[in-house]
This record gives C-alpha cells, structure tokens and sequence, in this order.
C-alpha cells in the first residue's frame, strides 16, 4: 500500500473477508504498518470499536458508492477521527469522471 509505503500507520478494512486475505497476500512490503480488519462500515458499532480520536485521516477508495448506508460511517467518523483529521475518498459518478470529496474536522 502506498500510505505505509510513505510511512503512515494503516488500519485496512472491507467487509470481505475473501478480499482482505486477497490485500494481505499481495502486500509484500511494509506490512508490518498495515493492520487488516474485517468490518462492516455500516455498523457505526463496530466502527466505534477502533478507537475515539484515533486517526489523522480516513481515505476511502470506491468503496462509499457501493454502501447500502453510509449515515454510520459519517457519525462515527467525528468520534474515530482527531480534531485536525481529514476524510478524502474517491468515487466515479461514470467510468470517465472520477471524483475526489475531502472534507475536514477543524477545532
């Protein structure tokens, strides 16, 4: 990955189990920054249960299009984020517009 390539800490997860062994198998360096996690982010639960104010930021890659509900993610993500974190993710509205949202927890 290319976050823990650059030296950030990474918490990766997806709700499939089959295609977080798929990441693991094919993460040959910095594996030792990455921690795998099988979680459901529309479980706002099991969400909380990685940590108030743990991270500096959140990145989702074509993942928040294909959530049945994303309410969850965004309620936890003020409790999972520090007060300066940042959220980016990236969606395609067509296979030729991609687009990058970010948005900031500021003081």
């Amino acid at each position: 990955m290319r976050m823990a390539h650059l030296g950030a800490r990474v918490v990766a997860s997806d709700i499939s189990e089959r295609m977080i062994e798929h990441v693991k198998a094919r993460t040959t360096k910095n594996a030792g920054r990455i921690e795998y996690s099988v979680l459901d982010a529309t479980d706002e639960e099991a969400l909380t249960a990685l940590d108030e104010n743990r991270f500096d930021a959140a990145v989702y890659t074509m993942a928040i299009m294909d959530m049945s509900m994303i309410e969850p993610l965004f309620s936890s993500l003020s409790r999972l984020l520090k007060t300066m974190g940042d959220l980016s993710f990236r969606s395609c509205t067509s296979a030729s517009t991609p687009r990058i949202q970010r948005w900031s927890r500021r003081g």
